[in-house]
């Protein structure tokens, strides 16, 4: 009997790594990351309540 081949091609090995060798892939997977960090970061970045605004007073001067 031959022996079966039981390693996998290298594609499939290492999927991330074969998918940022493409460039528009690399692009995409860093504004995912980018967009993933800003959700997280939010309320550090925003942190006022959008909700509190008193909008009827938008165009009243600052005197």
């Amino acid at each position: 009997m031959t022996a079966v081949a039981t390693t996998l091609p290298a594609a499939r090995r290492r999927p991330l790594r074969a998918a940022l060798r493409r460039p528009s892939s690399a692009v995409a997977f860093a504004f995912l990351v980018l967009l993933v960090g800003c959700a997280i970061a939010a309320p550090v970045i925003a942190p006022h309540d959008p909700d509190a605004q008193e909008l009827g007073n938008r165009f009243a001067g600052s005197a």
